[in-house]
């Protein structure tokens, strides 16, 4: 390969923050501030709204609206709550079933991402091969992404730092292999594929982090929560009690289903994300020698690090 191929295979001079990458709009930023809210104040939050907005309108439509308006109005009202429900129902399913598989891919990419990071480190045990300079360049690496990298996928970037030392596992792995001309030539070529796969299952962990959920989408199903209730206050005019106590579960579900929504969203942040632990089990086993020895001083004198939270 190349000094230019490797260098673009490994995201060499792409800066941490792609300059081809549009800049956000404010309704993708609304939504990214939404997405890292904890899921109890999504759902405080939409409930206060929601049940605000039905009690405002409850008092406003009832002051306005005559007796007689109010018998014709729920005559309308009545054949749309099926169709408005069903529409709340499809879309907020639709929405959470996307985003919700999304959240899967990204921690499936994460667990080949750390198979990948050990079978690197044992393949580094092989005769032949610079194994313990292949095995402190992999325990940085992995080091930066858990401590430097991880918090920054919460914005929708990576970090340089973490790009160069994986840049720099990539040159050690190719100059072990060059080095050890003895290495049977499946071993080298499965440590060369391993390198790969760390840095091609690291854009996939970059590009599924800058993704969010479409806001003219969240918007559609917000605007859909907000129908169904105001036709649910139109029917509820004058009535009994238990009408409104009806109306104010229906509020609840809504608020649980527009929150849940909004947690599952982005796999990189809110209250529902993607679980560094493979990554994590990788370093500590490497740190604790399991793949053979590391530099001095290194195996055993520290703890993993902790995923940073911005």
């Amino acid at each position: 390969m190349t000094e230019q191929g490797f260098s673009s295979a490994y995201g060499l001079g792409v800066t941490e923050r792609d300059p081809l990458r549009r800049p956000e709009s404010w309704p993708d930023r609304a939504v990214r501030f939404l997405t890292r809210q904890p899921s109890t104040n999504l759902f405080v939050g939409f409930l206060v709204c929601f049940l605000t907005g039905s009690l405002a309108g409850t008092f406003v439509l009832d002051a306005v609206i005559s007796r007689e308006g109010e018998e014709q109005i729920a005559t309308l009202a009545a054949p749309l709550m099926p169709v408005l429900g069903g529409l709340f129902a499809f879309l907020t399913a639709f929405a959470i079933n996307t985003e919700w598989n999304q959240l899967r891919d990204a921690q499936q990419s994460l667990d080949h991402e750390a198979d990948a990071a050990a079978r690197l480190a044992w393949i580094a045990d092989t005769p032949g091969l610079d194994g313990l300079a292949l095995r402190d360049s992999l325990r940085s690496y992995l080091r930066l992404v858990i401590a430097e990298e991880w918090p920054g996928l919460e914005r929708g970037f990576g970090s340089k730092t973490a790009r160069n030392a994986l840049a720099s596992l990539g040159k050690q792995a190719r100059r072990s292999v060059s080095a050890g001309p003895d290495v049977a030539p499946p071993l080298a070529a499965d440590l060369l594929d391993a390198t790969d796969e760390l840095a091609g299952y690291r854009r996939d962990r970059l590009s599924l982090a800058a993704r969010n959920i479409p806001p003219a989408l969240l918007l559609l199903v917000l605007s859909s929560g907000v129908f169904v209730c105001l036709d649910a206050i139109l029917l509820a005019l004058h009535h009994q009690a238990w009408i409104a106590a009806a109306i104010s579960g229906l509020v609840v579900i809504v608020a649980l289903d527009l929150a849940l929504v909004v947690a599952v969203t982005a796999p990189y942040q809110g209250p529902i994300t993607v679980d560094p632990s493979p990554l994590l089990g990788v370093l500590e086993e490497i740190d604790r020698g399991v793949f053979g020895s590391v530099g001095e001083g290194q195996a055993g004198d520290d703890q993993a690090p902790e995923v940073a939270r911005s």
